[in-house]
């Protein structure tokens, strides 16, 4: 009864206060901007140095790689990522997947736009599949609602019809590195048999945590012989929240 109350309000509120907006993030009253200014200085954006492979943050301008890539390395040929998974990144992530947010996609598009102009064009995007159970839980694919927008702004074909997730992982968010990698082995399979030969696939996510799930889908994209597989999320985790 109470959202029902706070929706009214807020249809309400803009016919009153037309020039008047609210903070994407915690609802704060603002009169430009998407952002409050509490919120903007937990807005992170992923600005320094990065791990040429991954993206993940890197101490300095020296270290072209992460630990992790230098130990495990990589299906796919590149991975970027925008924005940082943390303070207010992470809770506008929170609720666009779980949260009925799905004019958020729009926003975070924006900054992964600005990141996809650095790869090479590819044949097509695609998103990371998710199991079909869960749409008991969740309205809408985070993956695909970024991969559809994201294909209309670049002018390239989105297809999610190529790649099913052909078992229930459960959620990864308590399980360590190797831990992901063993849970995902055998998730995906591709579709087609013919549609990647030779083509440069973009795989697109809502965030990269330790790059097992798309490092598990670019294995079966390249087994199907795809010349290229590169990786662009909206976010990427640190290990800080």
């Amino acid at each position: 009864m109470a959202n029902m109350f706070e929706k009214l309000w807020d249809r309400f509120s803009s016919l009153l206060f037309p020039d008047l907006t609210r903070c994407i993030s915690c609802g704060r009253e603002l009169k430009e901007g998407y952002l409050c200014e509490e919120c903007e200085k937990e807005f992170y954006l992923n600005d320094e140095h990065r791990c040429y492979w991954c993206s993940r943050p890197t101490v300095s301008i020296d270290d072209n790689l992460c630990e992790q890539c230098k130990q495990s390395g990589n299906n796919y040929e590149l991975c970027i990522a925008p924005l940082l998974y943390k303070g207010t990144v992470h809770d506008l992530v929170h609720k666009f997947k779980y949260g009925d947010r799905r004019d958020l996609g729009t926003f975070f598009v924006d900054f992964m736009v600005k990141e996809y102009e650095k790869l090479p064009e590819p044949d097509f995007i695609i998103p990371v599949p998710i199991w079909s159970g869960k749409f008991k839980d969740r309205i809408y694919s985070t993956a695909h609602e970024l991969g559809e927008i994201l294909s209309k702004r670049v002018g390239v074909e989105y297809r999610e019809d190529l790649v099913e997730k052909i078992r229930d992982t459960g959620t990864q968010t308590a399980l360590k590195g190797e831990e992901r990698q063993l849970n995902v082995k055998g998730s995906f399979r591709a579709v087609s048999t013919k549609e990647f030969k030779d083509k440069k696939i973009l795989i697109i996510d809502d965030v990269y945590t330790t790059g097992a799930t798309v490092n598990e889908l670019a294995k079966v994209l390249k087994g199907k012989k795809a010349s290229a597989v590169y990786v662009l999320t909206a976010a990427i985790a640190t290990g800080k929240r």
